[in-house]
């Protein structure tokens, strides 16, 4: 199968979620079936947001790559028809080239529905926690990661003592909003984190 490319557009502030994406891309975690991307079928390039305007005024961006993913509030990016819109998070392809993230940071969270959603999360970040051990064998590993795609790019991009201290599983929304950051974190994170699983191989073969 040709490898396909994947422009990847953030905006500076979130460029953590860029890296996010392309670790679970780029992690070798299929065995006996497909997790996310199917493993070396796609390659990644980053495109910060002031880089994308200057190409979309040129008239050139969509000869940039194959695929365009967009990561929360692009300028001039609209999303239409979500085919997940839960939890203030909505995500689909906007056409059969591009792909919107999207998060809404005045979402009207209650204590049962951030429960509900810290649930799913941490189940996505493998109850919360990761051991050290892991970790230090992913930074020796990166190329042969035989753990869980998602869990290998939380263990490089988000340190144990950060989510054991609430910045990414707050226990409760009251936790959750001591920190401005923490809630569009949480949804970014888990956003990003289910379109790699459960949508992103299909639009790129689409």
């Amino acid at each position: 199968m040709r490898v396909k490319t994947l422009l990847i557009v953030y905006k500076e502030k979130d460029e953590a979620y860029f890296k996010q994406l392309k670790n679970l891309i780029d992690a070798k975690d299929d065995s006996d079936k497909t997790v996310g991307v199917e493993d070396g079928t796609v390659r990644t390039y980053k495109c910060p947001e002031s880089l994308w305007l200057e190409h979309k005024a040129k008239g050139r961006e969509k000869s940039l790559a194959d695929k365009i993913i967009f990561i929360d509030d692009i300028k001039d990016i609209k999303l239409s028809s979500p085919v997940y819109n839960k939890y203030g998070i909505s995500y689909g392809p906007i056409d059969k080239q591009q792909f919107a993230v999207v998060v809404d940071e005045k979402y009207a969270w209650d204590d049962d529905t951030y429960f509900n959603f810290r649930t799913e999360l941490e189940h996505l970040t493998d109850d919360g926690t990761i051991s050290e051990d892991a970790m230090a064998n992913q930074k020796k590993n990166q190329k042969n990661r035989k753990r869980n795609g998602m869990v290998a790019a939380l263990g490089v991009l988000f340190p144990v003592a950060f989510i054991v201290a609430g910045g990414m599983v707050a226990k409760n929304l009251a936790d959750a909003k001591k920190n401005a950051d923490t809630l569009r974190n949480q949804m970014l994170y888990f956003a990003i984190t289910k379109v790699y699983l459960e949508e992103l191989d299909k639009f790129m073969k689409a």
